[in-house]
């Protein structure tokens, strides 16, 4: 009988014990599972409520319902609440406010709270501190609507509150992407001395000459991400960078083009939540493709519901649990604007002789400096779903922070949401309040330090090493120094090629303000580091470009040289037959090519382009006339009045010129890049073969950008013919070929935040197997503090910026990388023009 109550009550024990590890089995899964829960509120002002925080004419008719929505991720720990509003911007005390109504609702902290807005200009904006000084001056709700605020908290509040009991369980995320065309472009147009020369506001196109200006540096993507429930989506978010604005300012309440391109989505896939966010779209605009005429606004909602549509078609689903969802929080104190001082802003608030725009804008820069100086830090944060990442950032953020912030995880899902906290207005990089234009002036509250700061928080919450390393710069070797004497000012570019047979790559270059076209014989290895043995082949008056070519088949290697200057011709200049006469200057002959005259030329390549055997010359001018074409040669080589010059396509302004199998025929196409005029960009022309039909010109790339000297490679190692390009906005292009032969184009930011690219070779310097990245460039003034020559290191966890030069030096040109030192390791040619550092190369300290 003992032996039975022993053995009944041992299986109460197992049952018991099945069953709590069950509720715990339960439980554990439970935790593991992220779900979502979606909400949507009216933020709609009522009539006469001010807009744009004044700035247009108060709310007369409401064209189209304004909203805040957004997304409640749950997880384990405590919500995350991401939430977008069609209002023009939230604020100092009112971001903190809105942010805190939601967390409390949500029973979460604030700092997991991000609240950010589209920035339309028919729209509310709102900023309780700002509006309370303003009320003491008898200023009130000329600036914002309090009592609006205060509903759409309430709403808010409520609607989270809810929402957190519809949970839906999430299985799968989708993360796509798409090329939104003819949207945004990019609002400050740098001219020739690096300064803002025309700003292109939202409806810029109005003017001619704005709309005829490139496209600039945009983050040309819409990006998404969705939340699915096995087949079933539950929710979908995006991101686009761009002012938001067609036409606005008389009164009618509206969403514009990116809440149609919204709505025309929601339509589309009816019953799924549809966010939408504007990235860092502080200096990007609608302007090259908007006059401001109301056919605009569904024209560019169009383009843009089709790049989100495409963004959607091309998502790719992974499965996701709760513990891939992460959050990262840093709080930033941001630097000042100098020229803001507490004591004047007060007094031009209480000076009742200002007009209301200046006590407005005074009342807006107090509450803002009196923030910071208290040492208030604005949250900055990153939600991690898996390997994707989604920052959200403050202000009227410049669109270098997003094109950066890709790159810090460049192999990785990388989408901003900018237009977070209003407060400090827009916010530029560095250089930028350097070259004037609106959104550095006094609409910025913010000073140029701001860009460390906040590029260092975006380091720190994607979790990526610095990516600056402060190591000392490599040592110069000089190949020849400039001198006055010689005609050698103004060293203009390096070109290669073994002239005498020794298996050495000896250099030619043109001094342009000197006008010397000199050839260098490598001395080898042992020697390097001294100066080189040369000769002056000839003088040209603003030389432009020497290249070795054996014109006349002798055994001689020949020079050639363009000229853009005061001469405007192609000239050769004919080396002697004797190998032992070649450093001799008086033995090279110089000669004009008659059929070049009158065109500024920029540079030559050789080419037998009609495949009768002989070497013709592929030539690239500018300005007036400006053309691709090549020089043929005739029987007689040595008759340059035989040389006939034949017209490949109009050009504008040539900047480098390349030969290269691009599309794997057996057979040189030519490869350049147009700086200027109706086209800029990056191209290539098809060689026709053998059937002497037109060369074909085919768009690679950089459309609307100011390109530079392009160079061929493959950043993936695959031997591809890539091309990759800096450009005068701040950004490598690099350009990869499909297996269709299309081009995919993505931005690559300059080293340490440059802004005038000049040059780039693709080349492993540290021996690591992967290849990286070099680079020189311009400074656009002379005060400029800036390491011109730099390479980016191609790392796992994205680029590492690292100086080659030190300060020294302005104008640095075409750059080699090739091993002069014979130590096995690559090291860098080049050379600069202003500082008159002469033709040089850096040493390579990897060996």
């Amino acid at each position: 009988m003992i032996q039975n109550r022993d053995f009944a009550m041992r299986c109460i024990i197992v049952a018991i014990f099945s069953l709590l590890s069950g509720f715990a089995a339960s439980a554990a899964t439970a935790e593991s599972s992220l779900r979502i829960a979606t909400f949507q509120v009216d933020a709609t002002p009522p009539l006469g409520s001010p807009l744009c925080n004044g700035n247009v004419t108060p709310a007369m008719q409401i064209v189209s319902p304004l909203t805040a929505r957004g997304v409640i991720l749950l997880t384990a720990d405590k919500p995350i609440v991401l939430c977008a509003v069609d209002w023009v911007g939230i604020g100092n005390e009112s971001y903190d406010a809105f942010r805190a109504a939601i967390a409390k609702a949500t029973g979460t902290t604030a700092d997991r709270v991000a609240l950010h807005t589209l920035h339309q200009h028919d729209a509310p904006g709102s900023d309780l501190a700002t509006e309370r000084l303003l009320t003491g001056q008898g200023l009130a709700k000329q600036f914002s609507n309090p009592d609006l605020d205060a509903q759409v908290m309430q709403r808010l509040a409520g609607a989270t509150r809810e929402a957190l009991s519809k949970g839906q369980k999430v299985t799968h995320l989708g993360f796509g992407s798409a090329k939104v065309e003819k949207v945004a472009s990019n609002r400050r147009i740098l001219g020739s001395d690096g300064r803002v020369a025309i700003q292109r506001q939202s409806s810029g196109g109005r003017s001619p000459k704005a709309a005829a200006a490139p496209e600039g540096v945009i983050d040309p993507l819409v990006r998404l991400v969705s939340f699915w429930q096995g087949d079933r989506a539950l929710g979908v978010l995006t991101y686009y960078a761009t002012h938001p604005q067609s036409y606005y300012g008389k009164g009618g309440v509206n969403w514009d083009f990116v809440g149609i391109a919204r709505e025309t989505r929601e339509k589309a896939l009816p019953g799924l939540p549809h966010i939408h966010f504007n990235g860092a779209g502080g200096n990007v605009a609608a302007g090259k493709y908007n006059d401001g005429k109301k056919d605009k606004r569904p024209l560019l909602a169009g383009r843009l519901a089709d790049g989100m549509r495409r963004a959607w078609e091309s998502q790719k689903k992974t499965p996701v649990t709760a513990a891939d969802v992460g959050w990262r929080v840093q709080r930033v104190s941001l630097p000042v604007r100098k020229t803001l001082v507490e004591a004047e802003l007060a007094k031009k608030l209480t000076d009742e002789s200002a007009t209301k725009r200046v006590r407005m804008r005074a009342a807006r820069d107090l509450v803002f400096v009196r923030r910071m100086n208290n040492g208030h830090g604005i949250p900055v944060s990153c939600l991690k779903l898996g390997a994707a990442r989604i920052l959200h950032m403050p202000g009227e953020l410049f669109v270098e922070y997003q094109l950066a912030a890709q790159q810090m995880r460049p192999a990785e899902f990388v989408a901003m949401a900018a237009y977070g906290d209003y407060g400090p207005g827009y916010i530029g990089t560095k250089i930028a309040y350097s070259q004037g234009g609106y959104e550095t002036g006094i609409v910025s509250r913010v000073a140029p330090t701001v860009e460390k700061v906040l590029t260092d928080a975006m380091r720190e919450l994607l979790e990526v090493k610095s990516s600056r390393n402060d190591a000392k710069p490599w040592k110069r070797h000089t190949i020849d120094p400039s001198d006055r004497t010689a005609g050698k000012r103004g060293a203009d570019g390096v070109r290669l090629a073994d002239v005498n047979g020794d298996g050495r790559l000896d250099i030619a270059t043109g001094w342009e303000e000197g006008g010397a076209v000199v050839a260098y014989l490598n001395p080898g290895p042992d020697k390097a580091k001294n100066a080189w043995p040369s000769v002056t082949v000839g003088s040209v008056r603003g030389v432009e470009d020497a290249v070795f070519v054996d014109l006349d088949a002798d055994g001689a290697v020949d020079v050639v040289s363009c000229a853009e200057g005061k001469v405007n011709n192609v000239f050769v200049h004919w080396a002697p037959k004797s190998k032992a006469k070649y450093l001799t200057p008086n033995a090279w002959k110089t000669e004009a090519f008659p059929a070049t005259e009158g065109r500024r030329w920029m540079f030559a390549v050789p080419l037998d382009m009609n495949q009768d055997g002989r070497i013709d010359l592929v030539i690239g001018s500018k300005n007036t006339n400006a053309i691709v074409g090549w020089l043929e040669n005739p029987k007689d080589a040595r008759d340059t009045t035989k040389w006939k010059l034949h017209q490949l396509c109009p050009a504008s302004w040539i900047m480098s010129l390349r030969v290269s199998d691009l599309d794997g025929d057996g057979d040189k196409d030519i490869v350049f890049s147009d700086r200027f005029g109706s086209e800029p960009g990056i191209f290539w022309l098809e060689n026709p073969g053998r059937q002497q039909a037109n060369w074909k010109r085919r768009l690679i790339g950089g459309k609307g950008h100011q390109v530079m000297f392009l160079s061929l490679g493959d950043l993936h190692g695959k031997n591809a013919r890539n091309v990759i390009c800096p450009t005068l906005g701040g950004d490598l292009l690099y350009c990869k070929r499909d297996k269709n032969g299309s081009w995919n184009e993505s931005l690559i930011p300059l080293p340490f935040g440059l802004k005038a690219g000049k040059a780039v070779e693709i080349a492993d310097v540290n021996l690591d197997g992967r290849p990286d990245i070099v680079t020189t460039s311009e400074a656009q003034r002379e005060a400029d503090d800036m390491v011109a020559v730099a390479w980016k290191e191609n790392t796992s966890s994205g680029w590492v910026d690292h100086a080659i030069s030190d300060k020294h030096g302005r104008k640095f040109d075409r750059v080699e990388m090739l091993d002069l030192d014979g130590d096995g390791d690559l090291d860098l040619l080049t050379c600069e023009e202003v500082h008159n550092l002469g033709v040089f190369w850096y040493e390579n300290p990897t060996r």
